[in-house]
């Protein structure tokens, strides 16, 4: 159970820091405290350009799910300029495979605008 926890862990801190060296500020991170999937806020990208973003990415070969099926919206301070999200899974990859798929998420993110 040690060993698959710091495996996920490491996976864990692999796509933060990818997320963080090739998106930066554009994006915020929820959720890195724990589990097998983060929620990755996009600023500057309306909620609505959500179903495009995750066409995009997965063009790009990056299989991402949008939050909006899974939020509520109205239920924070999101609601007055609602910002697309998308859960981000890590278990079964290993860490080239996450900074690749980062990488062309962030083509993917690029191609929208």
């Amino acid at each position: 159970v040690r060993r698959i926890r710091r495996l996920q862990q490491a996976r864990q801190h692999a796509l933060v820091q990818a997320l963080e060296r090739h998106l930066g500020t554009q994006v915020t991170v929820q959720g890195a405290a724990s589990g097998l999937h983060l929620v990755v806020w996009f600023k500057g990208v309306p909620a609505a350009l959500e179903p495009a973003l995750v066409d995009a990415a997965r063009a790009c070969g990056v299989r991402v799910y949008p939050i909006s099926p899974l939020y509520l919206p109205g239920t924070d301070e999101r609601q007055a300029n609602p910002a697309a999200g998308l859960v981000m899974g890590y278990a079964l990859l290993d860490l080239p495979e996450i900074e690749r798929g980062v990488q062309r998420l962030a083509e993917a993110l690029q191609s929208l605008r």
